[in-house]
């Protein structure tokens, strides 16, 4: 890789720079030695050697052109091969008792990394999803990418915090004029400066969501040790059969108790938890992922959350005999030069289930399917939307999903369920019924 080459740079650049680099996201690796899977007697292995690395990439648009240059030809179909078989692998349907990734040839980004939730609700068992409107597109789980070198050893670090930033529990539907406090997790990290970094993530954007969305919502102690009990949610983590090395150049770390999803077709690694919680029957989920555009005021993500079950999950990625199946979901643009709607290619791919989640199977909360058509509809009457990003963002984001997601409630199952998921989330749902289930005592 070129040392200009946009969102590209070498490592020592990308995680030396105070502050980071202009438009900097993330700061993920580019591997160069293989990945080595492995059969134990008590499970999986899965090595990552991070030395040597010399490059990392920082921005979105960088993991994009990285994607855009390495599958093509015969890397694209080798990746494409190579997918099934780690897929198979760690489904622990696969042949042989050990897989080899060759990085030379497909560099693997390193890390991305996040939770996926088994929650207890209204007296059922769900997971929950947040629908992704980018590429890939589709229901995804709280998941992020790395930022700093103590994350790169421990990817559990920063997937915990993207957890506990992006879930925002309230403990009734909302409503503006009346407080309604919010939970969080404030004993799922052991990590003090983590734990005050998501606190703080999610004390800024109830803020927001005070000011633009007209809620009072309380903030929560700087200590996470001050946090009342019935702002507190409990959760415990589930065991599995794999265990994550990872060796750097001053030594090695031992991860166990995750689930290590490779999307070949996106030249990422995550790096999963899985965790067990409660639900009130009135809580109610919100994303709370922000958005920062350069040289912007701070934006709210707004995407839609979904509670869907565990058995559709289970159902439909749990079969070990039989691979994903990769589709490119359609989109749409808007190019203002023409003042035109136009379909675009989304880049990777999404993964298509057999069918989509049935009434029973899915619902969602729907205030910010509201605030998006609400925000987005503020300026119908003119044409001032079109210089304004965040209502180009919701205008497009309605014609293409509204239909999706309209239950004629604030929450409850949509008339049409949106049929894709990433593919991150649909393994990581896949491996923790190959792996999870029975493994242990949650």
């Amino acid at each position: 890789m070129k040392d200009d080459f946009e969102g590209i740079a070498p490592r020592e650049t990308v995680f030396g720079t105070p502050g980071g680099l202009p438009g900097q996201v993330f700061a993920a690796e580019i591997l160069e030695r293989p990945v080595v899977l492995r059969r134990s007697r008590d499970g999986l292995e899965v090595h990552i050697d991070r030395r040597g690395v010399s490059e990392a990439v920082y921005t979105t648009e960088g993991k994009n052109r990285l994607c855009r240059e390495t599958l093509q030809g015969d890397r694209l179909q080798l990746a494409a091969r190579l997918d099934e078989d780690i897929h198979a692998f760690m489904m622990e349907a696969g042949d042989g008792s050990w897989l080899e990734i060759p990085t030379a040839r497909i560099p693997l980004r390193w890390a991305s990394g996040g939770v996926l939730p088994i929650v207890t609700w209204r007296g059922r068992e769900w997971s929950p999803f947040f629908f992704r409107d980018i590429a890939p597109v589709g229901w995804n789980i709280a998941a992020g990418a790395s930022d700093t070198d103590a994350e790169l050893r421990r990817p559990t670090l920063f997937g915990l915090r993207e957890f506990v930033e992006e879930t925002i529990v309230l403990s009734q539907p909302p409503k503006p004029g009346i407080e309604i406090v919010a939970k969080t997790f404030p004993r799922i990290m052991d990590d003090d400066a983590q734990i005050r970094s998501a606190l703080e993530s999610v004390n800024r954007h109830l803020a927001i969501r005070s000011r633009e969305d007209g809620l009072d919502l309380p903030l929560f102690p700087e200590d996470a040790g001050e946090i009342p009990r019935a702002r507190s949610i409990d959760a415990d983590f589930a065991p599995t059969r794999t265990r994550l090395i990872v060796r750097s150049d001053d030594g090695e770390e031992e991860l166990s108790n995750v689930l290590v999803c490779f999307n070949l077709l996106e030249l990422g690694i995550e790096v999963m938890s899985v965790v067990r919680y409660h639900l009130a029957d009135d809580d109610y989920l919100l994303d709370g992922e922000m958005l920062t555009p350069v040289g912007g005021r701070v934006e709210l993500i707004r995407m839609p959350v979904a509670m869907i079950s565990t058995d559709y999950l289970e159902e439909s990625f749990a079969t070990t005999g039989s691979g994903l199946v990769y589709e490119q979901p359609p989109l749409i643009d808007y190019d203002p030069k023409h003042d035109v709607w136009k379909q675009v290619r989304v880049g990777q791919p999404s993964v298509l289930p057999h069918r989509p989640p049935r009434r029973d199977e899915i619902t969602v909360f729907g205030w910010d399917v509201d605030r998006r058509a609400e925000l987005a509809g503020e300026s119908v009457r003119d044409s001032s939307w079109k210089s304004d990003r965040m209502r180009i963002r919701h205008r497009k984001w309605g014609k293409m999903f509204a239909r999706f997601f309209e239950t004629g409630q604030r929450v409850g199952p949509p008339r049409e369920a949106y049929p894709y998921f990433t593919a991150g989330a649909a393994k990581t749902a896949a491996y923790y019924f190959a792996q999870t289930k029975g493994c242990g005592p949650g």
